[in-house]
């Protein structure tokens, strides 16, 4: 099993962590577009299933930084697996899964940080879902692809963030599964632990002199 990857140059003179903040997809929740679209290549059958898999993508991608485009996506995919854009909507919603432990992590960490999430999704099935987990209360600032209009691992959101936030770069520790992700993060300044699972994670963060 991949252990949790810990990026901390000089943390010897780095300040004191002050701000986590833990992406979405393949860290609090399991089951990312990239598993859902064979899964349901499978499961209805397409004439094309490679085609069918890069176009929606594609499509997602468009979604994931114009909320314009989500209806199009919504339709040209239940349109291409010969279902209702309702049905399609109500297996989105059933695919991914909350990664408990993860979730308890941050509940705890809640306790003594001020936690935020980065993530780059679509708004018609990132908003439910964090309603549906109530996870608001844990992460009060949301910032997302959708509404900042560029993904990760586009330095601008990570700016984005922290001028949010209004903190330095520094003292700010991001909790990621993508390597090009972490890259950019560590370009700017900050923190990172590249997400593998929950064990390992804690280790990390206590490596890193945070208390879970």
């Amino acid at each position: 099993m991949r252990r949790s990857i810990i990026y901390n140059d000089r943390m010897a003179r780095q300040r004191p962590i002050q701000q986590i903040v833990f992406d979405f997809g393949g860290v609090l929740m399991h089951g990312e577009i990239e598993a859902m679209i064979p899964y349901l290549a499978d499961k209805y059958g397409t004439a094309a299933p490679v085609a069918f898999q890069t176009r929606v993508l594609d499509d997602w991608r468009r979604a994931m930084t114009n909320p314009a485009h989500d209806r199009a996506f919504w339709q040209c995919t239940a349109q291409a697996l010969h279902i209702p854009v309702r049905r399609l909507f109500e297996e989105f919603m059933a695919f991914p899964k909350p990664q408990k432990d993860v979730i308890a992590i941050a509940r705890r960490l809640r306790r003594s940080y001020p936690l935020a999430m980065l993530t780059d999704q679509i708004r018609s099935w990132h908003l439910p879902l964090m309603k549906r987990f109530r996870l608001h209360a844990a992460f009060p600032t949301v910032v997302t692809s959708y509404n900042e209009h560029v993904a990760k691992p586009d330095a601008r959101i990570f700016t984005r963030l922290t001028d949010r936030l209004g903190i330095d770069p520094q003292v700010c520790l991001i909790v990621d599964d993508r390597k090009e992700n972490i890259r950019a993060a560590l370009h700017l300044g900050m923190r990172a632990v590249r997400f593998t699972d929950a064990a390992a994670l804690k280790r990390e963060l206590k490596k890193m002199g945070v208390s879970v």
